[in-house]
C-alpha cells in the first residue's frame, strides 16, 4: 500500500477526556488482511491489530524504518505532503490460501486515523491526517 500523507497534531491531548500534558497525538495508517469464514465476521478497533485472524499487515511505523528497501516512512507530524510504501508483513504463521481467497474468506480493511489510540479515546481535538494517492497494490501469484 502506498500513497502521501500529511498530518497536523490538535493542541491538547487527553485520555478519556483527562489532559496529558506531556503527550502529543499520532496518526496511523494500516490495511489488514484477515480470515473471516462467515461473511458477518469482521474485526474492530479493539482487535484489528491482534486478532488470531490476521494472515498480512501493512502498518506506518513511529520511526523510520531504513533496514528495508523502500525506507518506509515514518508516522511524522508535517505540513509536506510525504511519500509513504507500506509492505504487507505476513501474521500469526498464516499465508494466504488460494482456495480461501475463491471462496471469499478473506476481508481487507483499510484504516486512517488521525489518532492512533482513537478507538480508546486517547488522542488531541483537531488532530488532522489528510491522505492523498492512495494505492493498494496486488501481485499475481
Amino acid at each position: 500500500m502506498k500513497g502521501y500523507f500529511k498530518f497536523k497534531a490538535g493542541e491538547v491531548y487527553t485520555d478519556e477526556g483527562e489532559v496529558q500534558k506531556d503527550m502529543k497525538d499520532r496518526f496511523d495508517i494500516y490495511a489488514i488482511l484477515y480470515e473471516a469464514n462467515e461473511n458477518s465476521f469482521m474485526l474492530d478497533g479493539s482487535n484489528s491489530l491482534t486478532s488470531e485472524n490476521i494472515v498480512a499487515k501493512a502498518q506506518i511505523s513511529e520511526e523510520a524504518v531504513t533496514s528495508k528497501k523502500p525506507a518506509r516512512a515514518a508516522a511524522v507530524e508535517t505540513d509536506e505532503w510525504t511519500a509513504f510504501e507500506l509492505p504487507f508483513e505476513p501474521m500469526n504463521g498464516k499465508e494466504i490460501n488460494k482456495l480461501k481467497l475463491q471462496d471469499g474468506k478473506y476481508k481487507l480493511s483499510i484504516v486512517l486515523s488521525s489518532s492512533v489510540k482513537g478507538a480508546y479515546f486517547k488522542g488531541a481535538v483537531g488532530s488532522t491526517l489528510y491522505v492523498d494517492e492512495l494505492e493498494l497494490i496486488s501481485e499475481d501469484n
